[in-house]
């Protein structure tokens, strides 16, 4: 879900006051965690998730490989997701 997303569903009035709120707390959340990666790392995770180029064109735009792509956003994956896991046990 794009961050930006969450600004959408907060302006529909057809969304729970509830959803909006979660929503509002997981972009928050994916703000903070972005600004603890590399900021190489966070630079291609938004380019490959937020912005939607694809491995080979966020390559070129960094001047890497894409191996270096693949592996970068694989563990930043990896990374996120033990971290929303975490995220989520703590808002329950």
């Amino acid at each position: 879900m794009p961050v930006e997303t969450a600004d959408e569903i907060q302006s529909d009035s057809s969304v729970s006051p509830e959803r909006a709120h979660s929503s509002l707390e997981l972009k928050n959340w994916l703000r903070r965690e972005l600004a603890t990666l590399n900021p190489r790392a966070a630079e291609m995770f938004v380019l490959r998730y937020l912005e939607g180029l694809d491995n080979p064109e966020i390559a070129r735009t960094m001047n890497t490989s894409q191996a270096v792509v693949a592996v970068t956003l694989f563990r930043t994956r990896a990374r996120l997701k033990k971290s929303l896991r975490s995220f989520r046990k703590g808002a329950s």
